[in-house]
Formats: structure tokens, C-alpha cells, sequence
């Protein structure tokens, strides 16, 4: 990506994937290519080809501290790019899983009329996080917050805590200490955003 984060792009091409519809993959909150395997097989059966974007720090570590566990549209960006580089003749299809889909419609949305996709798909959506984090069933959220806590945040602790101990200083430390005690799924998501931000301000 421009700011040196990474994300992947795994694929499944069709026999012949220069001009079959190619579907773009945006997986959930926890989420990654392993989750579309089934899809991905069903896509490819059907002669389409298949490509899931694993967000920044899943399937591989955080190569940076500027990461939303809900996404970026910008990689989103870069990542249609980099599709429609590899097949130029393939008609790009968007599909967004749950918090994935949150992540595709705000994409079409900055993008508007100038999206470089033919259709999207947004499978499983959540509008107005805030109401929606603060509606889900206390047992749910402990389950989604350690989750959320063991895939993405303890995994990720080092990159962030070096960060936290550099120039960036306490507000970032701080920050990161909040999500790793966090007890709601908002928390996380709320103190994630604030860390990104603090370190790209």
C-alpha cells in the first residue's frame, strides 16, 4: 500500500480468466481468505475467477500501526487496481461479508459513478456501527471481543507497542493498553481507529 501497510490478495482464476467476470472478496471483522474457501470453489466452478483482500494484519502481521479492523477503502482502492492490472479485460464484481460490506459501501460510496466495478454484492450488513456494536447480545460481543482480541490485537501487540514506545508517545501507548483490556467489541473498534489516526496525524 502507499502508507507501507500490507494486505494480500489470494486468488482463484478460472481456466481462462482474461475476460470472465472476476469477484473481488471482503471478508468480516475476524475474517480472511479461509472464510470465502467454499465461494471461492463455487465462483470457480461456475468459470468466474475469485479473489479475496485479506485487510491489513490478517493472514500476515501488521507491517505498519495504521490499520482499521474494519478496513480501509483506500487499500479497498488499491486492491481494484490491482485486479483490473492483472485482468484488464475482467469484469469486476465487489462482494462484502459482513463487516466487509460496511467496507464496500462506503468504497462505492467515495467512489460513486466512477467505481471501476460492474455490480456489487453486500452480503450480511451493519449500518450505523455504533447502534449496532451497542445492540448485540452481551454474550455475543464477549465472544466477538476476545476474538477479536486473540486473531487481530495479541498477534499484532509488537508492532504497536514498538510504535507506542517510540516517538509517538504515551496517547498511543495508552490507547493500545484500552484495546487490549477491552471488554466490547466497540471498544476495540473505537481504539484502533484512534491509534491508526494518532500515528498518521
Amino acid at each position: 500500500m502507499a502508507d507501507g501497510g500490507e494486505v494480500t490478495l489470494e486468488w482463484c482464476l478460472a481456466d481462462d480468466p482474461s475476460s470472465a467476470p472476476v469477484v473481488l472478496m471482503l471478508h468480516g471483522l475476524c475474517g480472511s481468505s479461509q472464510d470465502f474457501a467454499s465461494l471461492l470453489c463455487e465462483v470457480r466452478r461456475r468459470g468466474w475467477s475469485g479473489v479475496v483482500m485479506n485487510r491489513r494484519g490478517h493472514r500476515r502481521l501488521l507491517s505498519t500501526p495504521c490499520f482499521s479492523i474494519m478496513g480501509s477503502t483506500s487499500d479497498v482502492r488499491e486492491a481494484v487496481a490491482a485486479v483490473r492490472d492483472r485482468l484488464p479485460g475482467a469484469p469486476v464484481v465487489l462482494l462484502g461479508s459482513s463487516a466487509g460490506s460496511g467496507l464496500a459501501v462506503r468504497y462505492l460510496g467515495e467512489e460513486g459513478e466512477r467505481a471501476p466495478v460492474a455490480a456489487a454484492l453486500i452480503v450480511d450488513p451493519a449500518y450505523e456501527l455504533e447502534h449496532a456494536f451497542g445492540r448485540i447480545d452481551p454474550v455475543l460481543d464477549s465472544y466477538m471481543t476476545k476474538n477479536c482480541k486473540s486473531w487481530f490485537v495479541q498477534p499484532n501487540a509488537a508492532v504497536l507497542a514498538r510504535h507506542a514506545a517510540g516517538e509517538e508517545g504515551l496517547p498511543v501507548r495508552s490507547q493500545i493498553i484500552r484495546e487490549k483490556y477491552a471488554r466490547e467489541t466497540s471498544e476495540i473498534r473505537k481504539n484502533s481507529a484512534n491509534v491508526s489516526s494518532n500515528l498518521m496525524a
